[in-house]
């Protein structure tokens, strides 16, 4: 299930990329423009750390979020956000010719961290949709899927309860212990519905297994609602236009 976070808006970065290709790329050749944004671009980056981890509550444990936080700054995780962006479309070409590796990496993240001032600072009305896809939903791919050391420190319960923090979701656990075979059955209620239902011998692993599950469930059908308000607006903008 969590695979699935990898695509889960992607597209639309994509789209908004392309659509400002060329508002981004006069940000990035305007010299002065690009020191300035390549400088305050990483400080936005951190803040986009810092509000994953207090949204999930990665920060709860602090050597956890240590561990995460060099992961995030490292240059492979920014070199993979970048690829993955297709961001080497705003390159100099004949910068990258003469350069050493050492040089184009630096150059790269440079590129990276204007990119980021830029989309946090171009007033568009995607574009807190987009932060929140680009980063949020990276992050949590990273540590959930791709990064298995990080996947086993996770706590889901924890970041259960910071996400659905202030949403329309009730999230209630129970479990029952068989007292001849001592088999553990464990429940989590959404909104007032046996959602996940699963049986083991060990309540602490069960818990895990379960908010996990719960977790992801939350997050694609919060995703899902979201798309729905979105083809909506659109039906109706059409119609609008349309009369």
């Amino acid at each position: 299930m969590a695979k699935k976070l990898y695509h889960i808006g992607f597209n639309k970065i994509n789209q908004y990329i392309s659509t400002n290709k060329d508002l981004i790329n006069r940000h990035i050749k305007n010299s002065d423009r690009y020191e300035l944004s390549k400088v305050f671009g990483r400080s936005y980056y951190e803040i986009a750390i810092k509000d994953f981890f207090s949204a999930f509550k990665i920060d709860k444990n602090q050597k956890y979020a240590l561990q995460v936080l060099n992961i995030f700054k490292s240059n492979h995780f920014i070199n993979e956000l970048y690829n993955y962006l297709n961001l080497n479309r705003f390159e100099d070409e004949i910068y990258i010719k003469k350069s050493n590796q050492s040089s184009i990496n630096d150059y790269q993240k440079s590129i990276f961290y204007s990119f980021t001032y830029f989309l946090y600072t171009n007033i568009n009305s995607a574009k807190e949709d987009i932060q929140a896809k680009l980063f949020s939903h990276y992050f949590l791919h990273h540590i959930s899927t791709i990064n298995t050391k990080t996947n086993t420190s996770l706590n889901y319960k924890d970041m259960t309860e910071g996400y659905i923090k202030g949403k329309d979701f009730k999230v209630k656990e129970s479990y029952k212990i068989d007292d001849t075979t001592k088999n553990v059955n464990f429940k989590i209620l959404l909104n007032g519905k046996i959602k996940i239902n699963l049986d083991g011998k060990s309540i602490k692993t069960l818990r895990k297994k379960a908010y996990k599950e719960i977790f992801f469930y939350i997050l694609d059908n919060q995703e899902n609602k979201q798309n729905e308000k979105l083809a909506l607006k659109e039906i109706i903008y059409d119609i609008h236009i349309g009369n």
